[in-house]
């Protein structure tokens, strides 16, 4: 998958409890979503008020965000819901409440593509024409319950320009269930991909995504790469200790000792730089104090594994300059450092 161009999936519930699922792998192998306890949350004319939210230009997300209603059905999909019960309740068949109205595609594409509403429209078309031809219902019929807002970025620095197409899930007083399969999703991604190739000239395969430089970012947003890079770099940290431990039974004390400190040092920075970012600085300084301590003993033993580990601590106080400088681990090493030489 390529970053930023995507097809997102959802289901748009109207009332009832909504739940969190989390994926997970079942015996056979296959993956299978596990609803997570405690996650319920209970909703509340939801599809109504997501089309309200989708075109109300005044909200926080949507700053510098020019939406455009490019197909306005939503009336239409409440339609088919009310039509359902209706028919239901004459022919005295229950209730089968439905409670996801419709069927959410988000697609999202680089801002470095820079589409226009008239490129959108032509990609909306294409889904309508696949959904169409995934469930057999003709295209007039899957366009008249289809509702689609374009999200126009383009004024934004670190946003990217997207539709939201909903698709009924209720056509002639029957569930469509095919309308969310995979099936269907995965057509859509498949003519998402074509339509660009034909009215963009751009072909996902062979496309390059831009690394696009913007301005101050977040705090909450800095942190959260801080916080990737960082379990980046215990990865790689990892992955080296990892080739040597085929040779540590072969290899001295030393480099035996080296590994374990290695293994330990990682987790004592991890628990360390949780505390420094959330500024709870009394326990960072703590900590700091035995992390300096490993860091001496490991350069003692390599000094280029030591000139990694300051690096990683160095970014990690970057991120938060306004913590004290007994919070931090690179004041103790400088301290011990000019103790080392005065003596």
């Amino acid at each position: 998958m390529i970053k930023n161009w995507l097809v997102k999936v959802r289901q748009i519930r109207q009332s009832g409890i909504k739940r969190k699922y989390k994926k997970v792998t079942n015996e056979n192998g296959r993956t299978v979503y596990k609803k997570i306890e405690g996650s319920g949350r209970r909703i509340k004319n939801g599809f109504v008020n997501h089309v309200n939210y989708l075109k109300d230009g005044s909200r926080a997300a949507h700053r510098n965000t020019n939406i455009t209603v490019l197909l306005n059905n939503a009336a239409n999909i409440l339609k088919a819901i009310n039509e359902r019960k209706a028919f239901r309740q004459a022919e005295k068949l229950g209730h089968a409440t439905v409670f996801n109205y419709c069927t959410s595609f988000v697609v999202s594409l680089p801002s470095e593509l820079k589409p226009t509403p008239g490129d959108w429209t032509q990609i909306s078309k294409r889904i309508i024409k696949d959904v169409a031809g995934v469930t057999g219902i003709s295209v007039t019929k899957i366009a008249k319950h289809t509702h689609i807002v374009l999200h126009d970025e383009s004024a934004s620095a670190d946003k990217h320009s997207h539709i939201h197409v909903l698709v009924s899930n209720v056509i002639d007083n029957d569930v469509v269930k095919v309308i969310s399969q995979r099936v269907t999703i995965s057509t859509i991604k498949k003519g998402v991909n074509a339509s660009v190739k034909q009215h963009l000239g751009v072909d996902n395969t062979k496309y390059t995504p831009q690394n696009l430089k913007t301005g101050d970012k977040p705090l909450w947003l800095a942190r959260q790469e801080k916080n990737t890079e960082l379990k980046n770099n215990a990865k790689n940290l990892d992955e080296e200790i990892n080739k040597k431990k085929i040779k540590l039974l072969k290899v001295n004390k030393v480099i035996s000792l080296l590994a374990k400190k290695l293994l330990s040092v990682k987790a004592d920075i991890s628990n360390w730089a949780d505390y420094f970012l959330n500024n709870y600085f009394a326990k960072a300084e703590v900590q700091a104090e035995s992390v300096a301590k490993v860091i001496d003993d490991i350069e003692s033993i390599a000094e280029d594994q030591a000139v990694r580990l300051d690096e990683t601590v160095r970014k990690i106080e970057e991120s938060n300059k306004s913590a004290p400088v007994a919070a931090t681990i690179s004041s103790k090493r400088k301290r011990r450092r000019r103790k080392n030489k005065n003596t």
